[in-house]
């Protein structure tokens, strides 16, 4: 491969470039700007995998780019992924002018040149130059490889001699000179990878080789990222992912996770802070791009339209770290909530998805239960002792050598405090920090240390740090730019400072040092030249200290603000947009909320008005910066307070909008603005249709008052409100586009369109039903798919439409609507509110309404509205019946309201037509209508079919009768003449056969044929139940083994109990793979089976139900689980004696990740009786050591309520030292274990220890308690060693009997060590 001949271009050369001599400094610039790319693009924001240099075109490098991993300082994402085609220019004299990009671009004689390589649309040409860029050629500028510029800033004359398509695909990066590149390259390679100063032009030189040979044709050109990472690492340079990940320590359920990619592929790796989730996600992917041949790594930062619309090819892992937010958590932002569990779901081997995210976050977000078949815990309890072990060895080499002995010592003391990897790593963090003096006591120091760690102290430390630092400007800085943006780029930082430090010497220090500080400390995490919080308490912390001295923080960053908004800041709009964020974030702290100066305030005004002039998907963020941002000059800024305006914020009425008190010349002022109306119409077309509050009727009128002639946006709302499920403010919505009732024609159009389900919503809404029934979901998440909104909007809209038209153009104008059909429901529903109807409209009505969907409505109407002209169509309709159930009922109601005279009538002609069946079931009709309400309007009508009832022939009323005894959960009774009648009724309806099959269980009238129909046919669960206890009383042995596989789980329970309950264990291989059966109530009776059938056999069954997670109901925050089949799961595992050791690992792993603390419970207490007695010490070591509370308190009470069974090796590990330092729930039940198994001794010694803490020494009672029984002696003298005639002594001595006064116990301890006595030795004894 001939090497490309980079040259130097002369002022008034051929600036087309081609085939001159070869020039050393311009193939010195190519190997430059090599090594420059290889680092940023391969290395530093890996936005590809390699390069390839002196490819076979006569441009000088060729990268394949993920557009979706933008550089560092970029804020969006692309989505195509796209080839780059960069060429050196190093060039003397003038700048670059049109005419020379244009002549550059087409130039191209041997190989294709850039204008016929931009032919392919994924093609995008960059060139690099030392000259500057004059005149339009400036629009094609950009500062960073990956960065293009807008399409319209291409010069007019360049885009013409391009194919179509390449405007923003050729940019420039100009002024980049030998000077300008080298220090490009030492800012990456002593920043990004920290290369020291010693190695720095070792390491450059080096690279410079690697680049030279490439171009030379050694390896293909190509340039990888390994390559690029071993130069940088021989040079003790620093990739940030590589030594945590080369250290990493696997949690205990690593192969939980793993399992779940493999299985599942995606994960949701949820847990507390500082669990180490995002060093998961990375490992994760380390692991799998050595098993899947070229996976790629996508991080989705923008929400679900991001891994939507992302085409990289696959194999792919997309890494989603907390879709729910960081630290303040906003309810009105939530729009990962809906789609996780949709993405989760059509993951695939070649594309998967991980996500991490805070426990606290996700259970804020009501997200949890849409993604539990992909949850994956992080806690600190699956970091166990070996792991933390670890955890902690692999730090201490990155110590100072004078601290690693101190350190290697302190492991135990540490390691007894500290429990997440993030608290070992903040140990690590602050013992270098800590000063001199403190390192002359080294128990000092590692206490010290030790307290800096733990996470409820960072807060305190971050305020430490500040103060002891004097850094109050510093932090002030730092905390309105993470306030304004969520993240802040270093190069960005290093400008700003540059800028304060000229306003005044206190800001000559700068911002970096306390960032750089902060970054070593783990309060910053630092990703390249990007840094952003590490953990949320950080920001709390800074926050404190700012709040120490708030004139000195708000002087800051009203300055800060000044500087931002400069013209020679950073960017000027980039810098109004900060500072108005930053505004924004200060009104949650008020306090510290600065006041711009006039001329930023300014310009903080006009920048508003021009952003929310755009309006867009930013809009309502926009107008929330001009709440909180604008002054009260800017009529968009107080138009803006009106909309946001709640005038009580009061819970409950927080969400309700109302008009702020403004005087007449306000309103005059807002309307005599243009702008004003604009904003108004944009927010009710964009904001009102999705608002989350609620703007009520009149809010229109109220509109109208500030900007007159709104009823087009008022349309144009509604035109999407239509689509929408529940919203708030449909109610004004309607309200203002209703005053174009013709315009509002196309609104109904698409609501009636919107409420027509399709066959695939029709399939959908069976299979959500199904699971309900079946009981796959908690009772108020199946109640929350229950109530399915869809389609809500565009009903209130055509309720709202009927309502104007009937008040406005008059009833016939609905009955002649081209949707009379889909409005009937409404327009009846609106008929039946009038006190006194028209007759014309109710003849109307009655025209239209016969034989519809909607006729059941109609007859409630009419019941309401008789007219005796309408009985013949009443009577035909009770005599042919109907075959929707509520079209019957209601006919029959409203002939028993106000016809019943026809029944005699109606009964002889069904009769002489010989159709018994339809006289039974109106017989059975009016038995359950004389309890019932009317489903339409909650009148009583009981008493009329009771009158109509009574008009019945004999035998049909002992079938009525019947029908109302089951009804009031009474016996019936039937003649044999009814039974007779009832059991040979021809052509009988479901309603008939589920009568017959119901009765059967009190009377003599079992019709096989309605069990097998009912059971084949029937859409209701209950009636399918009836059926098969019918089927089992009479021994169909067929049809009750059918049932096994039948569509509703409460069969299928049913059956299971009938074909089990006569077996003896173990149970046929078919009953036990019921336990993967989707139906709750099927595994509820397989796991009562099993418990109540113990076998060995059994065992694997009941391992699958141990894990089941249904609960009966959804928890929220704070709450625990309830799992009951799992808890009865393991209950059943208890009888099945001693537990092999894979069994036992594999429900240790269960109770540590389990939400419910009472399987946890049973678990741990299950493996101290029957498993090997390591266990006991692994759960010793989960009670002693830091972690969650819950799993802490059920490792003690397990080992406490199998005592008998704890050995003495796990006895004699309770030193009086756990007793004195462990939290009160774990001390308690640990003495009361010493005081049960330990040998006296120890237990004397343990109670000397405890009666010297004065607020724990109430311990001692439970001691005494015990040993009353053992030892007398030794509890009296334990005794002796209280207050002398203390009543909680005499109490405790007499084996707790007898009456304490609230408060004597008072005075032996703190109230939690109280309360574990009390909870212990009183009434209510409590022992887990």
């Amino acid at each position: 491969m001939v090497p490309i001949k980079a040259r130097r271009v002369a002022a008034g050369e051929d600036e087309g470039g081609g085939s001159g001599g070869q020039s050393v400094a311009g193939y010195e610039y190519q190997i430059d700007v090599s090594v420059w790319l290889a680092l940023d693009l391969v290395l530093a924001n890996r936005l590809t995998q390699e390069l390839v240099l002196e490819p076979a075109s006569e441009e000088d490098i060729e990268a394949d780019l993920a557009e979706n991993e933008p550089g560092r300082l970029t804020s969006t994402a692309a989505l195509d992924g796209y080839r780059l085609i960069v060429q050196a220019k190093l060039r003397g004299g003038d700048a670059w002018t049109v005419a020379g990009v244009k002549a550059l671009l087409k130039h191209g004689d041997a190989r294709p040149s850039a204008a016929k390589r931009l032919e392919d649309e994924k093609a995008r040409y960059l060139l690099v130059t030392s000259a500057g860029l004059n005149g339009d050629t400036r629009g094609l500028r950009v500062r960073r490889a990956g960065s293009w510029p807008k399409p319209g800033d291409m010069p007019s004359t360049i885009k013409s001699a391009l194919p179509a398509g390449s405007a923003g695909r050729v940019a420039i990066i100009g002024n980049e000179d030998e000077e300008r590149l080298a220090t490009d390259i030492k800012t990456l390679l002593t920043q990004s990878f920290r290369v020291s100063n010693a190695k720095l032009d070792d390491c450059r030189k080096a690279l410079r080789e690697q680049a030279r040979i490439r171009i030379g044709g050694a390896g293909g050109g190509r340039w990888t990222r390994a390559q690029l990472e071993q130069v940088i690492r021989r040079h003790d340079g620093y990739i940030a992912s590589s030594p945590e990940l080369d250290n990493y320590v696997h949690p205990t359920n690593w192969g939980e996770l793993r399992a779940a990619m493999g299985e599942r592929h995606a994960a949701l790796i949820i847990g507390q802070s500082g669990t180490g989730k995002t060093m998961a996600t990375r490992k994760l992917y380390d692991e799998l791009r050595k098993e899947v041949p070229g996976l790629a790594r996508v991080p989705i930062t923008l929400g679900p339209d991001h891994l939507r619309d992302d085409v990289t090819e696959p194999p792919v892992l997309y890494d989603i770290e907390d879709p729910w937010g960081r630290y303040d958590f906003d309810p009105k932002s939530r729009p990962w909530n809906d789609q996780l569990a949709q993405f989760f779901a059509k993951a695939r081997p070649d594309r998967m998805i991980v996500a991490t995210s805070r426990l606290d976050v996700a259970q804020s977000a009501g997200a949890l239960d849409t993604v539990k078949p992909w949850r994956v815990g992080l806690e600190a309890e699956h970091y166990g002792q070996a792991e933390r072990r670890r955890l902690y060895r692999t730090r201490i080499d990155a110590l100072p050598r004078k601290l690693q002995p101190l350190a290697k010592e302190s492991e135990g003391s540490v390691l007894a405090e500290l429990a997440t990897p993030l608290e070992i790593q903040k140990f690590f963090d602050a013992l270098p920090t800590l000063d001199d003096k403190e390192r002359r006591n080294p128990a000092g120091l590692v206490a010290e240390a030790i307290r800096r760690a733990h996470q409820d102290s960072i807060e305190r430390t971050v305020v430490d740090q500040i103060e002891e630092r004097r850094d109050v400007r510093a932090a002030a800085v730092l905390w309105g730019l993470l306030k304004a943006n969520d993240k802040l780029s270093l190069r960005l930082l290093r400008e700003i400072e540059e800028l304060l430090a000229e306003n005044g010497p206190q800001f000559e220090k700068g911002v970096s040092p306390l960032v750089t500080f902060f970054v070593a400390a783990r309060n910053l995490r630092q990703a390249e030249s990007t840094i952003t919080y590490y953990h949320p308490r950080v920001e709390a912390g800074i926050k404190q200290a700012l709040d120490r001295d708030r004139l000195v923080a708000r002087r800051t960053l009203r300055l800060l603000i000044d500087v931002l908004v400069s013209p020679d800041g950073p960017g000027e709009a980039w810098g109004i947009a900060a500072s108005a964020r930053l505004l924004l974030a200060s009104d949650r702290t008020p306090e510290l909320k600065p006041a711009p100066s006039g001329t930023a305030q300014a310009k903080i005004d006009a920048w508003l008005a021009s952003e929310l002039a755009k309006g867009g998907k930013e809009f309502e963020d926009n107008l929330n910066l001009a709440e909180a941002a604008g002054s009260m000059n800017s009529n968009i800024s107080e138009i803006a307070r009106f909309l946001l305006h709640r005038p009580d914020r009061t819970f409950g009425w927080m969400h309700i909008w109302g008009p702020p008190e403004h005087d007449e010349a306000w309103y005059a002022r807002m309307r005599a603005d243009p702008a004003v109306k604009a904003l108004v119409e944009t927010f009710i077309r964009d904001v009102l249709p999705r608002a989350r509050d609620d703007f009520r009727v009149s809010f229109v009128a109220e509109a109208e008052r500030v900007a007159p002639g709104l009823t087009p946006a008022f349309l144009a709302a509604a035109a999407t409100a239509v689509h929408y499920g529940v919203t708030n403010s449909h109610d004004a919505i309607a309200e203002g586009a209703l005053d174009d009732l013709a315009g509002f024609e196309v609104v109904v159009d698409t609501a009636v369109a919107v409420r027509t389900p399709n066959a695939a919503d029709l399939q959908s809404w069976a299979e959500t039903r199904l699971a309900i029934i079946n009981g796959e979901y908690s009772d108020d998440y199946a109640e929350h798919l229950s109530d399915n909104d869809d389609g809500w909007t565009a009903g209130e809209f055509l309720e709202a439409y009927v309502q104007r038209v009937r008040a406005t153009v008059g009833w016939g104008h609905l009955a002649e609507h081209r949707h009379r059909d889909r409005l009937l429901y409404y327009w009846f529903r609106e008929l039946a509110k009038d006190e006194a109807p028209d007759p014309a409209e109710i003849a109307g009505a009655f025209a239209v309404g016969r034989c519809s969907k909607d006729e059941d409505d109609l007859w409630h109407v009419l019941a309401k509205a008789w007219d005796p002209a309408f009985g013949p169509a009443l009577v035909e309709r009770i005599v042919e019946g109907h075959a929707e159930p509520q079209v019957r009922h209601a006919a029959l109601t409203c002939l028993a309201e106000r016809a019943a005279e026809q029944l005699p009538a109606i009964c002889q002609e069904l009769a002489r037509r010989g159709e018994e069946g339809r006289l039974v079931e109106i017989a059975i009709d009016l038995g359950g209508m004389r309890r019932k309400r009317s489903d339409f309007d909650g009148s009583r009508h009981g008493e009329a079919a009771e009158r109509a009832a009574a008009l019945l022939p004999s035998l049909l009323k002992e079938i009525s009768d019947a029908a109302f005894a089951l009804e009031m959960k009474a016996v019936p009774v039937l003649s044999d003449e009814a039974r007779e009648l009832l059991a040979h009724a021809e052509s009988p309806s479901e309603e008939v056969r589920l009568f017959r099959v119901t009765l059967d269980e009190h009377l003599p009238v079992f019709v096989p044929d309605d069990v097998r129909w009912l059971l084949a046919n029937t859409d209701e669960a209950s009636s399918a139940v009836e059926a098969i206890e019918a089927a089992i009383r009479h021994g169909m042995t067929a049809e009750v083994e059918a049932g096994l596989s039948h569509r509703f789980a409460a069969v299928v329970a049913r059956a299971l109990k009938a074909v089990a309950t006569p077996l003896t264990g173990p149970l046929p291989g078919a009953l036990l793979a019921l336990a993967d059966h989707k139906g709750s109530p099927v595994r509820k009776a397989l796991v009562e089976l099993l418990d109540a059938k113990p076998h060995i056999d059994h065992l694997p069954a009941l391992l699958v139900l141990a894990k089941d997670d249904w609960s009966p109901r959804s928890s929220y925050q704070g709450e625990e689980d309830d799992y009951p089949i799992a808890l009865a799961a393991i209950g059943a595992i208890g009888k099945l004696g001693p537990l092999e050791d894979g069994v036992a690992d594999e429900l240790y792993r269960l109770a540590i990740d389990t939400h419910d603390s009472d399987v946890r419970y049973e678990i741990f207490a299950l493996l101290v009786r029957v498993a090997d007695p390591r266990f006991q010490g692994q759960l010793f070591d989960l009670a002693v050591n830091p972690g969650r509370r819950t799993i802490r308190v059920n490792a003690a009470g397990a080992l406490l309520a199998g005592h008998g069974q704890v050995v003495p090796e796990t006895v004699s590990r309770i030193t009086p030292q756990f007793l004195a330092t462990r939290i009160e729930a774990v001390a308690s039940r640990l003495l009361l274990l010493v005081a049960l198994r330990a040998e006296i001794d120890q237990i004397l010694k343990a109670a000397e220890a405890l009666s010297t803490i004065d607020k724990r020494r109430v311990l001692l009672l439970l001691a005494i308690w015990i040993l009353r029984e053992r030892d007398v002696a030794a509890a009296e003298r334990i005794a002796r060693i209280l207050p002398a005639n203390h009543a909680g002594v005499k109490w405790a001595l007499a084996g707790g009997k007898g009456k304490l006064c609230d408060t004597a116990l008072d005075d032996l301890g703190d109230p939690m060590s109280v309360k574990q006595v009390l909870l212990f030795m009183g009434p209510k004894k409590k022992k887990r």
